[in-house]
């Protein structure tokens, strides 16, 4: 007997109706909403131009949905599937034996993607596998490698040892970059103005990007949403008749680990109209090429009618955007073109330019960075040389991880007995003194320890680095600033590990800090130094007291600091977090600041 979706309980729906009836009640759903183009059996760049004559004309037709083929229908199916085998647990009728199935799933998942050493990487934090799995990729093509065990284990405790370096100066990140300048604030504006198109709107359908895009006056033109090919990216472009503007947005990966497998990671020459050659990432040039091959006239028939081009994207559609933005200018220059340059606002740009042509394109590109992100610094030179340190200092973290081992070697032994609090008498301070970790002596741009014109048989002789003016989003006592960057300089020229360096790459956490710099918000609370206690505030235990791992570097991890009150908390005292002061975020509190904030004040 079928059961009808319409009377069946949800455990009913998940355990007992029959496979094949669920599939056709699926295949019932809103159709797939895809983008009518006209004329599709023209080429793209017919196509393109015909759209937009279509617009210029007024008798451009909005996108209307299409009904899935079944192809599509199975592909789509295939999708829910997964996801139900994941959530399935939960809605068994033994709820604990459900949650148990769940995590097993989600356990082996991890397993299966991070191999053997993803053992270990459960207890070292998902963030930091996702971490080094991108290096790992990065490193398979330089002579310097590491094990994967290595390599986890080093990013690890580089990071805990970056941890207490910061927290033994609080100050240190604000002393180093400075604070809201005239002109990094500019940037910022403009930036935050971009935010919705480059940050969200790249990353949806064509409907969706179409309702969004008119709630600002644009009108959709060109909408390729069906594939992601090595030379085609996905891209929509927009034009406001009323501001005169056009603006393409350029989607780019939603997560570190995968823009990789996007594009190719090597480097080609790409000559300017001008006849300056410079290297470029040729993965990223690749895509840009192809966009200025069959969109490029569509532009200049907007150049033309005075409108102002700009192209925005986030990760690698950030660096697509950049590099045909300086194909145009300097093509436009060459002609005599000098007023309304093609602007590119980015986020999060991978490495795609030598440093010669990275500071020419200060005047029509703005990049935005994040103080950790890992893929603005992910060239080949930086990732071969944070190998190098890792392995000039493995007798360093060895220690660490020698010490976390025999922890909990003593921890299994015991049949891992739950770990309690416990208060210290004498209250001894704990001396934290991190040593910093010193930067690798600066190289010259054209000079490698492996000679000139080369890197690993790859042709990356410069550094390659965001193009572009730069600004920096930094957390001074956990809340967002900015600062002012170059190419050269140190942060950009180093690869530190931290614990969230892939998860500040996410579009959220960009718009988030975005938001909060343009706010202006006032001073945060004090915070108190690493070093300064020994014990947590809150509990009066050892920091690392509900860790098995017990070596200083584990301590630097577990002790944090209170954003409302700034002393010194450890992991299970500050679970919390909520909104404080004008945040619109929720940050990490102790316990004694949750409980006793009014009502009133918790938003």
């Amino acid at each position: 007997m079928l059961f009808s979706p319409r009377v069946t309980t949800k455990a009913t729906r998940a355990f007992k109706i029959p496979c094949r009836f669920a599939i056709e009640w699926t295949m019932r759903a809103p159709p797939w909403r895809q983008a009518k183009q006209p004329d599709p059996g023209l080429k793209d760049g017919a196509r393109y131009e015909a759209a937009a004559s279509q617009w210029w004309e007024g008798q451009l037709e909005p996108f209307a949905e299409q009904h899935e083929s079944r192809a599509e229908a199975v592909t789509r199916l295939s999708g829910y599937a997964v996801r139900a085998a994941k959530q399935a647990a939960d809605l068994a009728p033994i709820g604990a034996l459900g949650r148990t199935a769940l995590r097993t799933i989600n356990t082996v998942d991890f397993i299966r993607q991070y191999g053997l050493h993803g053992l270990a990487g459960l207890y070292l934090r998902q963030e930091i596998m996702q971490s080094a799995q991108l290096l790992y990729r990065v490193s398979s093509q330089l002579d310097v490698q590491l094990s994967m065990s290595n390599l986890v284990l080093g990013l690890y405790y580089r990071a805990a040892m970056q941890s207490g370096a910061r927290g033994e100066d609080p100050d240190m990140v604000r002393n180093q970059w400075g604070c809201n300048s005239e002109s990094a604030n500019q940037q910022v504006a403009q930036a935050t103005e971009w935010g919705p198109f480059g940050l969200f709107y790249a990353y949806q359908d064509t409907l969706t990007c179409q309702r969004l895009l008119s709630h600002h006056g644009y009108d959709l033109i060109l909408a390729e949403n069906s594939g992601d090919t090595k030379e085609k990216p996905v891209f929509f472009l927009a034009a406001n008749r009323e501001r005169k503007r056009v603006v393409l947005l350029v989607r780019g990966s939603q997560s570190a680990v995968d823009w990789l497998a996007n594009v190719e990671f090597n480097g080609c020459q790409m000559e300017l109209a001008d006849g300056s050659v410079h290297q470029v990432h040729a993965g990223i040039y690749r895509r840009a090429l192809w966009l200025d091959e069959t969109v490029g006239p569509v532009l200049e028939q907007f150049d033309r009618a005075g409108y102002q081009t700009v192209i925005t994207g986030h990760s690698h559609g950030a660096g697509v955007g950049a590099l045909l933005a300086t194909m145009r200018n300097v093509r436009r220059a060459q002609l005599g073109f000098q007023e309304r340059k093609v602007m590119c606002v980015g986020y999060g740009c991978p490495p795609v330019v030598d440093e010669g042509l990275a500071g020419r394109c200060e005047g029509w590109v703005s990049q935005v960075v994040l103080e950790r992100d890992v893929v603005p610094r992910i060239s080949l030179k930086n990732v071969e040389e944070l190998m190098e340190r890792l392995a000039r200092e493995q007798h360093q973290w060895q220690h660490h991880a020698t010490t976390d081992w025999e922890a909990i070697q003593d921890r299994v032994g015991n049949l891992w007995a739950p770990r309690t609090r416990t208060l210290s008498t004498a209250k001894p301070k704990l001396n934290l003194n991190p040593t910093k970790p010193q930067p690798p002596p600066p190289t010259t741009q054209h000079q490698s320890r492996h000679g000139h014109d080369q890197t690993h048989g790859h042709g990356l002789d410069p550094r390659l680095v965001p193009p572009g003016g730069l600004v920096l989003l930094y957390q001074h006592r956990g809340f967002y600033r900015v600062g002012e960057l170059t190419s050269d300089a140190t942060s950009m020229r180093e690869l530190e590990p931290s614990d969230d360096m892939t998860q500040q790459h996410s579009t959220s956490e960009y718009w988030e800090a975005l938001c909060e710099v343009h706010a202006g918000l006032g001073e945060p609370p004090q915070w108190e130094r690493f070093g300064s206690r020994s014990e947590c505030s809150c509990c009066d235990a050892e920091f690392s007291w509900g860790s098995s791992g017990q070596s200083v570097a584990q301590t630097y991890m577990d002790t944090h600091n209170c954003h409302q009150c700034g002393k010194l908390v450890c992991a299970h005292c500050s679970e919390h977090r909520q909104p404080i002061l004008d945040l619109r975020r929720a940050v990490r509190v102790c316990d004694k600041c949750f409980y006793s904030t009014p009502v009133t004040q918790v938003k």
